[in-house]
């Protein structure tokens, strides 16, 4: 599900990453996005809010993977900036739920380059949350993106940031 609006996966907004999420592995999500002049701070780097946002999005959207229905409202998020998120080359961004309960979820993300190294990566706690209280009918216009995309460079990831190993 993407909306229109979204700064990460919004497909209306001009500053938006358009992220679409696919389903791997071992209940790991995953999208892969190229971040753009309007998403930089430095020059040729990522803002840091930016990369926040992507890993929030990545861990928040992981529960949908064993509950569809279910949306996490961001708690808490620990970011840890470890390189320079490039501007203008595609990034990979993965998330996983680690810790699961009635009322929420605790998550772990990472950003890798293409050649793997580790960008970024965040642990969060969501609150669980049905659509209808978050986005009220006319708010929000969310539209579902079920066509196979092929996925380039996701086979290899970092498992053991994402508590796999």
């Amino acid at each position: 599900n993407n909306t229109d609006k979204c700064v990460v996966c919004g497909m209306e907004s001009l500053f938006s990453l358009g992220a679409k999420f696919d389903q791997l592995q071992k209940d790991i999500l995953c999208t892969i996005v190229t971040a753009r002049e309007e998403h930089q701070s430095y020059p040729n780097r990522m803002h840091g809010g930016m990369i926040s946002a992507l890993l929030d999005e990545v861990i928040g959207r992981a529960i949908q993977i064993r509950e569809p229905d279910t949306w996490g409202v961001t708690s808490s998020i620990q970011v840890k900036f470890r390189k320079p998120v490039p501007i203008g080359e595609s990034i990979k961004c993965f998330g996983k739920v680690l810790r699961n309960s009635p009322l929420g979820f605790v998550g772990v993300g990472i950003i890798e380059n293409e050649q793997g190294e580790l960008l970024a990566t965040a642990e969060a706690t969501y609150i669980k949350m049905n659509l209808e209280h978050i986005a009220h009918e006319n708010n929000m216009l969310w539209d579902n993106f079920p066509e196979e995309r092929p996925l380039k460079f996701v086979k290899l990831f970092n498992t053991k940031a994402l508590g796999l190993d």
